[in-house]
């Protein structure tokens, strides 16, 4: 016993002796993280308050700091640590408190890490409004709609007037108990509380809106504007009633008045284009929906003011885009639109000067015109066929050569392939032609993913005859059946309530991306086959159908088909549903700022602005409404773009949070250099974890542990695999699970 106190006192005087170089050390540290906190170098600020913690740990100014740091950094773990610290040193101030917890509850840090730190805070300061408020945040965000409802109660005893409040139990009606009605209560009680306020005014326009009570809408919208005629919003929630009544004209205008009061007002400026859009969509499905005879006398009225509409939408979409290069909607729409253009003016090209013709007159006859379908369902769905078969009649004495047969779209159906002019040598006098189509269906093609189909209108072709620019036989028409997706939508307000609850068994989906060959950079020997055998090993030992799999390699491979892809899985998948992301092919990393891209197919060498950076990646996903997304890439990846390691936590059996993760081979910069051989060990151990698993269940954090553990023994550790840092990211795990 002596022993041990005489060596304490020791190790005391010890620490006496050096205590003024701990001092220096611990102000050097913190004088320099205050320096780099004023010019807004918050990561590098948080390093030195961290090294300053450590050499004095009961003192609670680094502690503060690092949590006002986190605000910035979005590190959640290194505020719930530096929370925590303070906690136990019994601080007792309330702002670390007001600082620290939104970012735990913004950064989907688990309920179960933070849930005792909002407790403490609140018995600690029981009378703070903001700390009480954050925990009745915290239930309303993880569902605990009961316990939200009577803290809340709790709440406005003490604080009858808090704006926020109001604001957070109508969210919570809405979204989570889906009970408009009471959410309108809350409303106009609110509106008395706040008389000056016109956020509970302009809640009530999107309720009376969202239940088609216009004339109601139209008056409180207009005497909102009357108050202040420079809310932009305003002026755009007008403009959305007025889309709703199909009044096309004065939902643009009155869209057009909100961007001149903010030119960059992003949602009206792509609102504006879609109305345009919708309103050219009125004339080209006209054109679909009249009969041989309307079209011959109106058709080319109606198709110059749909290619008006189209062009003058055109535009607001490009300019949507330069405010979000990120937005899949814009891309679609503007694909859709340009799709759309091409179609009507190849078919105006077309000699199509009806009224002059005597149809008696001419030589050939359309008849027996009939279409087969080879699915039962009588119609064409993905990777279907049909065939369209008709008769050619020559009904004259004389023998017809070099006889050109034009088949087109009213409205075009992106997908749908087939023969837009067949030639005939010739058809004798008084004879038949048999003529035969065929129509192939796939809507997954590369070059028309990222195309939206039009919905309501008919889809038909129509056929006729030339022989040089001479019509020789009337205009006929045929309906086909196809199975149509949804229409393109506008950006509006969130909706109040939610029409209908679909229930449906989980699908996954991949996209299979692998770059062998490329244009301007040197080829990767086994890119290519390795996306094809990903997919193989998914589909055959895994539960994934080959109708929801998307494949792009090599001149496939563009940023655009990359894009089209995403598009077309957005509009098809469910918020049950799974996407997987597999890419391989060269990476472009640059460390001192942590800038990763991936290189497709048609990129230029050192031409940045040709690859596709992983944060854009991320910011197409966010747009995804799927439960899990898991990405895995034999290329670079932007380390920031993961959850810091310290950070990241997941319940070991939960998969009914969503979760969004990824796993790449490491940020090494892949030379454009003709003798590069690009290592293949990731992509071979990944594939063994796969296929050697006994489990019914491969958890992707399973999938990561033993992919790195068997190339560490190959001496590389560069792979990195984690949880992603971004909103949609809920902490859960995805299962890949056995057939």
């Amino acid at each position: 016993m002596k022993k041990i106190i005489i060596l304490f006192i020791a190790g005391l005087l010890f620490h006496s002796a050096n205590a003024q170089t701990f001092v220096e050390q611990w102000t050097d540290l913190m004088n320099q993280g205050k320096n780099y906190y004023l010019q807004e170098k918050y990561s590098n600020a948080m390093d030195e308050f961290k090294k300053a913690s450590l050499i004095i740990p009961t003192d609670t100014l680094a502690y503060t700091y690092i949590i006002n740091c986190a605000q910035f950094t979005k590190q959640a773990g290194e505020a719930f640590k530096a929370l925590n610290n303070l906690a136990k040193l019994e601080f007792n101030s309330s702002l670390p408190y007001e600082n620290c917890l939104p970012i735990l509850l913004n950064n989907n840090f688990g309920m179960e890490n933070i849930l005792p730190l909002f407790k403490a805070a609140n018995t600690k300061f029981p009378k703070n409004e903001r700390i009480f408020l954050l925990e009745i945040q915290l239930y309303q965000k993880y569902g605990f709609t009961t316990l939200f409802f009577e803290k809340l109660n709790t709440f406005r005893i003490l604080f009858p007037r808090n704006y926020e409040s109001y604001l957070l139990e109508i969210k919570t009606l809405n979204e989570q108990i889906k009970d408009s009605v009471m959410a309108f209560d809350v409303i106009k009680k609110a509106q008395i509380i706040f008389p000056d306020s016109l956020s509970f005014f302009k809640l009530e326009y999107s309720y009376q809106l969202k239940r088609k009570e216009y004339d109601m809408a139209r008056q409180l919208i207009q005497s909102l504007i009357e108050k202040d005629k420079q809310d932009a919003e305003l002026f755009y929630n007008l403009a959305l009633l007025y889309f709703e009544e199909e009044n096309y004209d004065e939902a643009i205008a009155t869209c057009q008045k909100a961007i001149n009061l903010k030119p960059d007002y992003v949602e009206a400026i792509y609102n504006v284009g879609t109305f345009y859009y919708y309103e050219g969509m009125v004339y080209n499905s006209a054109i679909s929906d009249m009969t041989v005879g309307q079209y011959k006398e109106e058709g080319k009225d109606y198709q110059n003011s749909a290619l008006e509409n189209f062009r003058l939408a055109k535009p607001y979409f490009e300019s949507a885009i330069v405010y979000n290069p990120s937005d899949l909607d814009a891309y679609e729409n503007l694909n859709t639109i340009n799709v759309l253009i091409q179609n009507i003016e190849n078919t105006m090209s077309q000699n199509q000067d009806w009224t002059e013709e005597n149809t008696l007159d001419l030589p050939l006859f359309i008849s027996n015109l009939a279409i087969s379908y080879q699915s039962i369902a009588g119609e064409l769905s993905k990777d279907s066929n049909a065939l369209v078969q008709f008769i050619l009649k020559n009904i004259t004495d004389s023998l017809l050569s070099n006889v050109n047969v034009y088949i087109n779209q009213p409205i075009t159906t992106p997908g749908l392939h087939f023969s837009e002019k067949i030639t005939i040598d010739s058809i004798l006098p008084k004879a038949d032609f048999a003529v035969s189509v065929d129509l192939s269906y796939n809507y997954k093609a590369a070059e028309v993913s990222g195309i939206e189909l039009a919905d309501g209108a008919q889809d038909k072709l129509r056929f006729f005859a030339q022989i040089g620019d001479k019509k020789v036989a009337d205009l006929q028409e045929i309906n086909v059946a196809i199975k149509r997706n949804t229409p393109i939508e506008v950006h509006a307000e969130e909706e109040m309530v939610s029409d209908s609850i679909f229930i449906s068994i989980p699908a996954n989906y991949l996209i299979a991306i692998g770059l062998s060959e490329y244009l301007n950079w040197p080829a990767i020997e086994y890119a290519a086959e390795s996306a094809k055998e990903f997919k193989r090993i998914l589909t055959e030992k895994y539960t994934f159908e080959t109708d929801n799999i998307y494949e792009l390699y090599n001149n496939e491979a563009t940023h655009q088909n990359i894009r089209n892809a995403l598009i077309k899985i957005k509009n098809e998948i469910k918020s049950d549903d799974n996407l997987i992301i597999y890419f391989s092919g060269h990476g472009f990393y640059n460390a001192a700022f942590d800038y990763a891209t991936w290189v497709p197919y048609n990129a230029n060498v050192d031409a940045l602005e040709d690859y596709i950076a992983t944060s854009q990646i991320i910011q197409y996903l966010s747009s995804i409404n799927a439960k899990h997304i898991v990405i895995f890439t034999d290329a670079c990846f932007s380390e920031s773009l993961f959850m810091p390691a310290e950070n990241f936590s997941f319940s070991t059996e939960n998969i009914d949070e969503s979760s969004r993760w990824a796993f790449s081979s490491g940020n090494i910069e892949y030379l454009a250099d003709e003798n590069f051989k690009k290592p293949k060990a990731f992509v071979e151990k990944l594939f063994q974890v796969f296929t050697e698993s006994s489990a019914t269940k491969l958890a992707i954090n399973e999938i990561i542990y033993k992919t790195t553990e068997a190339l560490k023994q190959q001496n590389i550790s560069s792979a990195i695999g984690r949880p992603l840092n971004i909103q949609e990211n809920f902490s859960g795990r995805y299962f890949f699970t056995k057939k």
